[in-house]
């Protein structure tokens, strides 16, 4: 009975509100983000519905050189969860990362 929210916007708010602390421990590593490289394997489990509040776990899957060692390849798995606990959303999301020039 209440609207939802439709799912492409759940793949921004969902990578927004990552991006802070991804970003954040990349640099700590020594780590800048040179590309992102694409978000895989989306699924919509539960609807979110006005007045749902939202929270995003994210696990590192692969962190690892590419074929020539120049940069680093980051796979993450990401699960999007409401108030009740509800799996809301899964995704996964790669990024092409590069050392800190120094």
């Amino acid at each position: 009975g209440k609207p939802i929210l439709g799912g492409p916007c759940l793949i921004a708010m969902g990578a927004g509100l990552s991006v802070h602390d991804l970003y954040y421990s990349w640099r700590a590593g020594g780590y800048d983000c040179y590309a992102a490289l694409g978000i895989d394997e989306i699924r919509y489990h539960t609807p979110v519905v006005v007045d749902d509040t939202i929270r995003m776990e994210v696990e590192v899957a692969e962190f690892a050189p590419t074929p020539n060692g120049s940069a680093m390849f980051c796979r993450l798995n990401d699960v999007m969860r409401n108030q009740r606990d509800e799996i809301v959303l899964t995704m996964h999301r790669r990024y092409l990362l590069k050392g800190l020039s120094e």
